[in-house]
């Protein structure tokens, strides 16, 4: 172990990290107790280099595609509806959408690889019988993260920002304020399992509406542009130290 700042550090802690620090003492009494550290190397571009630049279009998804929330929500809504049969019963439309696939359950379902897997080839092999289910009670808290990345996801389909998808979701899934394009009434913890258990089929049910012409995204229009060029340095692949 390495004292640092006062403080005890085990080796077995800092696998597989970066390391900064100027404290040069400290730094080479770690690198000698551990059986592999690199040193990251700075390689500089040449001069010739540094004056060339590239320029990358990408999808814009910060903005509004033209089409308004309440249009989106209201194409949804008559998407879903259609689909399922939904009606004002909202105990029935769990029913209908649980029978076509969806994921009602109060918690957040995951699935994680188990055994021995040597190779990416090996993982890219596993099958069903690898996995194992888990079930983690939402925390409202903790879960935040994962339903902002649900929601990124849609929000990359329908090329709206992602605060009004959230909205569009709440206004069909969660329970609240009453409006005419609520499907079914989730507590908001439920909310939460819906949207994370389920964000596959719905950006299946959300790449089916913007197949419509009407509701596409024009890229050229609205391309965001950024410049690439050479840095001055960069850090290449490190090379191992000899104790």
């Amino acid at each position: 172990m390495a004292i640092h700042h006062n403080r005890i550090i085990f080796p077995a802690v800092l696998d597989f990290c970066y390391l900064y620090t100027l404290d040069t003492q400290y730094k080479e009494g770690l690198l000698s107790s551990l059986d592999k550290a690199y040193q990251v190397r700075r390689l500089f571009a040449k001069e010739k280099v540094r004056d060339f630049t590239l320029t990358k279009e990408m999808r814009n998804l910060d903005i509004d595609t033209g089409i308004g929330e309440r249009e989106l929500l209201r194409r949804i809504y008559d998407h879903l509806k259609k689909k399922y049969n939904l009606t004002t019963n909202k105990s029935e439309n769990i029913e209908n959408m649980t029978a076509c696939g969806y994921n009602f359950s109060h918690q957040i379902d995951s699935k994680v690889l188990q055994g021995l897997f040597r190779t990416t080839e090996d993982l890219a092999n596993a099958n069903s019988r690898d996995r194992i289910s888990i079930k983690t009670i939402v925390n409202t808290h903790s879960h935040g993260i994962y339903l902002l990345h649900s929601i990124d996801e849609l929000k990359k389909v329908v090329g709206v920002p992602s605060q009004k998808v959230k909205n569009i979701l709440q206004r069909l899934f969660r329970k609240g304020k009453r409006t005419q394009y609520k499907l079914v009434s989730l507590e908001n913890n439920d909310f939460y399992a819906f949207i994370i258990n389920n964000v596959k089929k719905l950006k299946e049910e959300f790449r089916e509406i913007v197949a419509d012409d009407s509701v596409q995204l024009t890229f050229l229009e609205n391309a965001k542009t950024t410049t690439f060029k050479f840095q001055k340095w960069k850090f290449t692949n490190s090379q191992q130290l000899k104790r």
